[in-house]
């Protein structure tokens, strides 16, 4: 069983999607999936989703047409094979190799749930507050 699964609704966000799918792939940490939910997006989410699975193979792509966003959180869940699941909004990203610590904090300390910090930024990936 993958250790892990993220998903990855997707819909109207080509300027950040590929911020988005690189920064989850420049982890430390190996055993997860990325599940990437199309949720019809008008843009060209559809192909950046598809390049990305083509050359990844922990990367899989659901189309669907545009049923909000539950429902493409939905979507993953249904397909998902990891034994946690984590959910990445597609104009977000990670820092690199942060990953590894939040898996390891999990599994140390046997959690069900893990909430961390985040840092607000604009489009020009500046911070702002509050956090």
């Amino acid at each position: 069983m993958i250790k892990l699964s993220i998903i990855v609704p997707v819909y109207n966000v080509a300027p950040y999607l590929r911020k988005c799918v690189d920064s989850l792939l420049s982890q430390d940490f190996e055993d997860y999936e990325i599940i990437l939910v199309d949720d019809g997006s008008p843009d060209g989410c559809p192909q950046i989703c598809d390049e990305y699975a083509k050359g990844h193979v922990n990367i899989r792509v659901i189309h669907q047409t545009n049923a909000g966003l539950s429902a493409a959180r939905n979507a993953g869940l249904k397909v998902a094979k990891g034994e946690y699941v984590c959910f990445v909004d597609s104009d977000d990203y990670w820092e690199e190799n942060v990953l590894g610590g939040l898996m390891a904090q999990v599994e140390r300390e046997n959690l069900d749930v893990l909430r961390y910090d985040f840092r607000n930024v604009n489009d020009k990936y500046e911070e702002f507050h509050p956090n």
